[in-house]
């Protein structure tokens, strides 16, 4: 590894007293660059450094005539030749290649920032991928949702990949590779990342992941949806007073521009264009009841796309209960009369009661009219008290005992 030490060992076989062994740099044309030798006599070898070659820090030779380079440098990179001389029994050689290998700094993904349209129909930059400083030069690949892509080096419509190798001052490598696909709908939410594998010494291989990313892409709306987020009821009614707020959303990207209409005598009257999708009615009238709807302006999307929607919002109300007779009723014991109770439309009466306790008769399915006749007790007489809800009804009471009596209603 770059920056560790490194040994070249040069042994002559069997036992000689007398050899001389020589260390030779070789450049790619085949020509020897003298670097150190060493001779031995008897027991004792003496060993000279030649020619450093301007390597910092220079060759070395240890006590048994090994050539030791101290913090291996990419420029070491070189066939070492090691000569030895033995007399009457020959000469002989031998190369040695030394690789040093460096780890690459942590890898860089520089995604394309720009909103991205699925409507090309060539292939689009997505990202450019840095490994710097390795050796031997690294690989890369690229990866969508933790996929492997498989695009091919030669330019074409559907997605390829650009490479670059520069060797920086130091021997150093740095590649550079950029990716480009033609993009659809489907990659909205897609996961992208580039992986660098270098190799390491005995054949072990390393891998540096770049941080994940994701595109903004521009795609045409496909679908509406339009909803009141108001507490309604399951009819879909809402209370007169309440505020009502109502939801558009189209599938496009980026958002749309949104307006919300209301349909009268088939006319569309705007009430408001945003890029929210929102809208608030405050405090609802009943004269707000009707069909109201929400367009998605994308011009980008299909001829049959279906961009608007409506819906329809009811709005329930509550009158005060009215009696016939007024506030005060005032009659001869013995005479009778009738008293009508009623309200508008979006109520029911239910359980009206006479103040004296005797319950007022339901009359059937269909006649709202509520009646009693006859002669009371004067202690009966008190207040009579109605509750309403729901649909229009009346009621009647029929009095035989002169009364003199408020008159009020519980709703």
């Amino acid at each position: 590894m770059r920056g560790e030490p490194v040994t070249l060992d040069c042994t002559p076989l069997g036992a000689h007293d007398h050899f001389v062994l020589e260390w030779f740099l070789a450049d790619r044309s085949g020509v020897r660059y003298r670097l150190a030798s060493a001779e031995l006599h008897g027991t004792e070898l003496q060993d000279k450094v030649h020619d450093s070659r301007g390597r910092s820090p220079p060759y070395q030779l240890d006590s048994r005539g090994r050539l030791v380079l101290a913090e291996a440098q990419v420029g070491d990179e070189r066939d070492y030749v090691c000569l030895v001389r033995a007399g009457a029994a020959g000469t002989a050689e031998a190369t040695a290649r030394l690789n040093v290998f460096a780890k690459p700094e942590a890898t860089e993904v520089s995604p394309n920032r720009g909103t991205l349209s699925v409507m090309e129909d060539f292939a689009q930059e997505i990202a450019t991928c840095n490994s710097r400083n390795g050796n031997p030069a690294p690989q890369i690949t690229w990866y969508r949702n933790g996929q492997r892509l498989e695009v091919p080096m030669e330019v074409n419509s559907e997605g390829y990949m650009t490479s670059r190798t520069v060797r920086e001052a130091s021997g150093l490598l740095s590649l550079t590779s950029t990716l480009y696909l033609r993009l659809h709908k489907a990659d909205r939410d897609a996961s992208f990342h580039c992986s660098v594998h270098y190799r390491l010494p005995k054949g072990q291989h390393g891998r540096l992941d770049s941080p994940s990313f994701r595109l903004t892409l521009h795609y045409p709306t496909e679908h509406v949806q339009f909803w009141s987020g108001s507490p309604s009821t399951t009819a879909g009614w809402v209370r007169e007073g309440d505020s009502v707020q109502l939801f558009c959303r189209g599938d496009g990207s980026p958002n749309p521009e949104y307006t919300f209409f209301r349909l009268q005598d088939k006319q569309e009257d705007v009430l408001k264009t945003n890029l929210e999708g929102n809208l608030t009615l405050e405090g609802v009238q009943r004269s707000q009841s009707g069909t109201y709807g929400c367009r998605v302006e994308d011009y980008d999307a299909a001829e049959d796309a279906e961009l608007s929607k409506t819906l329809e919002l009811h709005v329930a109300y509550l009158d005060p209960l009215e009696l016939s007779t007024g506030e005060e009723l005032s009659l001869p014991l013995g005479n009778s009369t009738t008293v009508n109770c009623s309200s508008h439309p979006e109520l029911q009466v239910a359980g009206p009661r006479f103040g004296g306790g005797s319950r007022l008769e339901q009359g059937p399915p269909g006649e709202p009219e509520l009646s009693h006749s006859g002669s009371e007790r004067p202690e009966q007489t008190g207040l009579l008290v109605g509750s309403a809800s729901g649909g229009a009804r009346h009621g009647s009471r029929g009095f035989g005992d002169e009364v003199r009596e408020g008159l009020g209603t519980l709703c």
